[in-house]
């Protein structure tokens, strides 16, 4: 059902089976099931529910004894502590995770706390200790044979390597994953590492190529109900279209990129969307409505600490309000 996208009926079923093994009194089972519904939760954005989950879990299998299952629920507490940006909270979570997995000897979960570990110091801006956990990671899910962990990894390092501006390894690694994902009939995760590639193509100028990826992965999402994918999306067909200057259209995506982030919690990405859009503006010298947008967008970073991607955000930010300020002026000249 994940690797479908089929999100909402996967929950319904996991609910069911909640239900019938607290009745029964059986705890193992519902500490996976906690889990995975922890795992929902955090794909549908709810991500205070999702830690609750998660921690539920971990505590369970604590209690009995179950290394592996506690490995697992910390690695995805890492991972909702990781999208909350409280990466202190989320190292501690991994290293946790990994211990756990060192002591029961579980490679494949190891490999699952490494390519974590690997997001959170990508987050960071740490491309290069990334890059030395995806490769950890691969190579633990080589030996194991899990062609869907590899395929994780291998998108996971072509993002590294394009924040790093190696065009070539970047799109080698996305087509590699694309390629697991087609094999393992991961419809999800397959329409996710698409629009990556779409991304290396956009970096490249090719708009038309990236867009056409991009209204791929859109379907995908739409039909899954996958929010947060929609909201990535709808932003980077918001950036191609503004490369073909088609402007109604990429004003269009943005607005419902924004929306969405909005509804998810999410004001960094939020930003980042509205960032884009004021550039929108900017192209076409509409000074007043960019300016109100970076400011929207200035103000709802302002109580985050400036760094990683907060600090490339806010710098874009105030390039593009200085760019404002010299447009009115020019107008006021006139």
């Amino acid at each position: 059902m994940e690797r479908r996208g089929a999100i909402s009926e996967w929950e319904h079923y996991v609910k069911a089976c909640l239900d019938i093994c607290r009745r029964q009194g059986n705890l193992a089972a519902e500490a996976a099931l906690l889990d995975r519904m922890g795992e929902l939760k955090r794909d549908h954005g709810a991500w205070d529910e999702a830690v609750a989950y998660h921690q539920e879990a971990s505590q369970h299998y604590e209690k009995l004894g179950e290394l592996l299952g506690q490995a697992r629920a910390l690695g995805n507490l890492g991972q909702v502590y990781r999208l909350q940006r409280k990466f202190t909270e989320a190292r501690q979570a991994l290293e946790e995770a990994l211990e756990c997995c060192r002591e029961c000897g579980n490679l494949e979960m190891e490999a699952f706390a490494q390519n974590t570990l690997g997001l959170v110091q990508y987050d960071e801006y740490e491309h290069e200790e990334a890059i030395a956990s995806y490769e950890t990671a691969c190579r633990l899910w080589s030996q194991t044979g899990n062609l869907e962990g590899l395929a994780r990894s291998q998108q996971n390092l072509g993002l590294a390597y394009l924040a790093l501006h190696d065009w070539a390894r970047a799109e080698s690694f996305f087509r590699a994953a694309i390629e697991l994902y087609q094999r393992t009939h991961s419809r999800l995760y397959l329409a996710l590492s698409s629009m990556d590639l779409g991304n290396l193509y956009l970096k490249r100028g090719r708009h038309d190529q990236a867009e056409a990826l991009y209204r791929q992965a859109k379907d995908v999402m739409e039909h899954t109900e996958y929010t947060r994918g929609l909201a990535q999306v709808y932003n980077n067909l918001g950036m191609a279209c503004t490369g073909q200057e088609k402007w109604s259209l990429a004003e269009d995506f943005f607005s419902r990129s924004i929306a969405l982030w909005r509804q998810l919690g999410e004001p960094v990405s939020q930003a980042n969307a509205e960032d884009n859009l004021s550039e929108t503006y900017l192209l076409q010298q509409k000074w007043e409505a960019a300016h109100g947008i970076l400011n929207d967008a200035q103000e709802r970073l302002s109580g985050l600490q400036p760094v990683g991607r907060v600090a490339a955000l806010l710098a874009d930010i105030h390039e593009h309000l200085r760019a404002v300020e010299t447009g009115l002026g020019e107008g006021r000249k006139k």
